[in-house]
């Protein structure tokens, strides 16, 4: 009965966060700022421009500035972002893929042209876009992804989701002393640079596919991060990018109480490293000894690890290691004595 409680629970917990992926009928462009932290220019006119751009813009489509040319804020992710982009030199401005004409002498100008241009990328009907859910549990977040066609297709998308994260501190040739950097590309979640392939083939007016993915936001200031979500379409060597999304909030997850009943056994319960790659240590305490069963679950309340052991009474240790690779996702450990249970959340990468 237990189990059956904590599959309707888990299902129940599966479709409100489907139903909250909302995917809007929207088209969101990308404004890039190709940059380097040497760069003179890059921090001169190209500084004021970009910062024009944010201030216009920011709520309404996704702004990135991505590293480059042995900057100091360069990483994989900001190299193969602006290779793809194309074009010498720095700093460089783009609308999606397309280059834009700018230099000193018409900087303060392109802010209007630039953002005009985004604006009316906008009210163009999407082909498709993506829904987003963040999570973050301590400094784990795990993002949910659903992406929605609104037009009939025919080709191969992809989708990338990438960390941005806005004021960051850091020098910059042209401003005096650490200044805060705006939207730095910082680094993706996705395997690839331009992330998972969607569909590679036709497509159907309402088609829906989903992700999800799980990163470790222990390096940045969760409160200036933000997740961009782009689709793309794949052509020759080049990714054109197709619609953007962006989520800059996040939901915390609570901490649960160990046990479903209020007169637990079960006192403490803890699992170590988590997430985790192949194995886990669950620590417990009993209030007194006895039979233990220990069960992990998957997001679909599949029992895919069980054991049956012997409980002491006070500190007891288990090691969780299924005997196959589980796949990166979301996980329950379930934890039953004398009719008490405790649930503890387990990521797997």
């Amino acid at each position: 009965m237990k189990q059956l409680s904590l599959l309707f629970a888990l299902l129940l917990v599966m479709g409100s966060t489907l139903q909250a992926q909302e995917v809007m009928e929207v088209t969101t462009p990308v404004i890039t700022k190709k940059t380097a932290t040497w760069c003179v220019n890059c921090g001169t006119w190209g500084w004021d421009l970009f910062e024009g751009l944010v201030a216009q813009n920011q709520n309404d489509v996704v702004l990135m500035a991505a590293h480059f040319g042995g900057s100091q804020l360069e990483n994989a992710t900001s190299t193969a972002f602006v290779s793809n982009l194309g074009g010498a030199g720095q700093p460089r401005f783009y609308v999606n893929n397309d280059q834009q004409s700018v230099n000193s002498g018409n900087a303060i100008a392109s802010i209007g042209t630039i953002s005009d241009l985004a604006a009316t990328i906008a009210m163009e009907a999407p082909v498709a876009n993506t829904g987003m859910i963040g999570t973050l549990d301590g400094t784990m977040l795990n993002v949910d992804a659903k992406v929605k066609f609104f037009q009939e297709a025919d080709g191969e998308f992809y989708l990338g989701v990438y960390i941005l994260e806005n004021n960051f501190m850091f020098t910059q040739t042209g401003q005096s002393g650490t200044v805060p950097h705006k939207y730095i590309l910082q680094d993706k979640i996705t395997a690839d640079a331009f992330g998972d392939e969607i569909v590679n083939g036709a497509v159907a007016v309402g088609d829906e596919f989903t992700f999800n993915y799980t990163t470790d936001l222990a390096d940045y200031d969760t409160a200036n991060v933000s997740i961009a979500a782009i689709i793309y379409e794949k052509n020759g060597a080049f990714y054109d990018i197709v619609n953007a999304w962006q989520i800059k909030e996040f939901e915390v997850e609570e901490e649960e109480p160990n046990s479903v009943t209020e007169a637990s056994t079960i006192k403490e319960m803890s699992l170590a490293p988590n997430p985790v790659v192949d194995a886990t240590t669950l620590n417990f305490q009993l209030v007194e000894a006895g039979t233990v069963e220990i069960q992990l679950f998957n997001q679909a309340g599949q029992v895919v690890w069980s054991q049956r052991t012997q409980g002491l009474t006070g500190t007891n240790t288990v090691v969780i290691q299924p005997a196959n690779q589980l796949p990166a996702g979301a996980y329950t450990v379930q934890l039953i004595h004398q009719g008490k249970a405790a649930q503890k959340a387990l990521i797997w990468q």
